[in-house]
């Protein structure tokens, strides 16, 4: 239970962390579309951003010179309208690799202080990057190629997301399995080790009734069979017997031999409830000379007295 309960709850980790992963990856994918749709057409020259970037992205810092101003209202911002929010930061690569402009957000104020991830001017699909800062936050990141409105390589677009939110949900479930996992085995092995009790209990009691019964058929059966062997032996210790003292004798012997197989057919009754469809046998084997050896053994007196042999 141990191992499927273990089992269990790694796939259910596995299946949160990559259902978590897939969304960001597509939030990303998708941001980074709409941008990249946005901003293409607007480029002229390879390596250079004109003005009119100003009007879809807000804070964008070129790196040799200041930073562009915002005058246009957030309502009509292509950035707003695609929910780009301060988990995100935007890197324009030129064609050599080099930074260009930045956006800097306050939720993630070292995101352009990233090294470029390698590109190269053969790349033609997205490429995908897990990046740190230099306070271990995670990043996902996407790289896609940029063209001028003449179909010139312009350099590459690198979108990235805060990943914080992400690694904090998936610590939790990962603390709530750690903790409860051992907790709901603990939990198992106390329902186990009850229930386990509870079916245990009526084998017990039978085993406890079977003890009783055993010990006081054996007590029943051995008042009779001593009584027998101590009138035998009183008899045979007497140098002779009358016919008064062998009709005692016999009749002691009798009585105590109906006790014997009364006790017995109680006992084959008790078997015969117990096991109501106990089959009768046949086809069983029967050794006729130890039938007749004990019949001739009971009739050995009767014998003798009427002198046949």
């Amino acid at each position: 239970m141990g191992g499927i309960l273990s089992i269990s709850a790694l796939g259910m980790y596995e299946a949160i962390a990559h259902a978590h992963r897939i969304t960001i990856d597509r939030e990303v994918e998708s941001v980074a579309g709409t941008l990249h749709d946005s901003i293409e057409p607007l480029l002229k020259e390879p390596g250079k951003l004109e003005p009119e970037i100003n009007q879809l992205l807000p804070n964008l810092c070129l790196l040799t010179a200041p930073c562009f101003h915002n005058t246009i209202d957030n309502q009509r911002h292509i950035a707003s309208k695609i929910n780009l929010s301060d988990n995100y930061y935007i890197h324009f690569v030129n064609i050599s690799g080099e930074l260009v402009a930045i956006t800097k957000s306050a939720a993630s104020p070292t995101a352009g202080n990233f090294i470029p991830a390698s590109v190269r001017l053969t790349e033609t699909e997205p490429k995908w990057y897990t990046l740190k800062d230099n306070q271990n936050i995670r990043y996902r990141q996407i790289t896609l190629p940029l063209h001028t409105k003449n179909n010139q390589d312009w350099g590459y677009l690198q979108i990235g997301r805060n990943q914080s939110d992400f690694d904090d949900y998936v610590g939790t479930v990962r603390w709530i399995i750690l903790v409860g996992l051992p907790l709901i085995m603990l939990l198992v092995g106390i329902a186990s080790w009850w229930l386990a009790a509870l079916a245990m209990e009526p084998i017990y009691q039978s085993y406890q009734q079977m003890q009783q019964f055993t010990a006081d058929a054996a007590h029943e059966l051995r008042t009779p069979l001593a009584a027998v062997g101590a009138t035998v032996e009183s008899s045979l210790q007497l140098p002779s017997l009358n016919e008064d003292e062998a009709r005692c004798t016999l009749e002691v012997v009798q009585r105590q031999n109906n006790r014997l197989s009364q006790l017995v057919g109680d006992l084959l009754l008790l078997a015969r409830m117990e096991r109501p469809d106990l089959p009768v046998a046949t086809g069983e084997l029967i050794i006729l000379q130890d039938i007749v050896n004990d019949i001739a053994e009971e009739l050995a007196a009767l014998a003798r007295e009427a002198i046949l042999t």
